[in-house]
């Protein structure tokens, strides 16, 4: 209780430093919640459709085109003779994967 007594008394003697003290907290505590929000909205709650876990990405290697990694457009699909159309086809229309 005289630990208590004499903090009060330090921040009382030094009002500066216990508002730039308390503001420090205060904004501390504020990024600390915003930061965990975000990650608990983007990492750690499940995705908010069915079947979540089946989600994938596809990427394209085209060396001769210098196209390393390149994400394929879920809507596009090739025809064969370097041209993109428009696919209907792709599961995630219908809701359900198709095999």
């Amino acid at each position: 209780m005289q630990d208590l007594r004499y903090a009060l008394r330090q921040m009382r003697g030094n009002p500066w430093f216990t508002t730039v003290t308390v503001l420090v907290l205060a904004l501390t505590l504020g990024a600390n919640a915003a930061v965990f929000s975000v990650v608990n909205a983007v990492l750690l709650r499940p995705l908010p459709f069915p079947d979540a876990d089946r989600v994938v990405q596809i990427w394209e290697t085209n060396l001769s085109r210098g196209q390393a990694e390149q994400v394929v457009s879920p809507t596009i699909s090739s025809t064969g003779n370097g041209r993109a159309r428009p696919s209907p086809t792709w599961p995630f229309m219908s809701g359900r994967a198709r095999r």
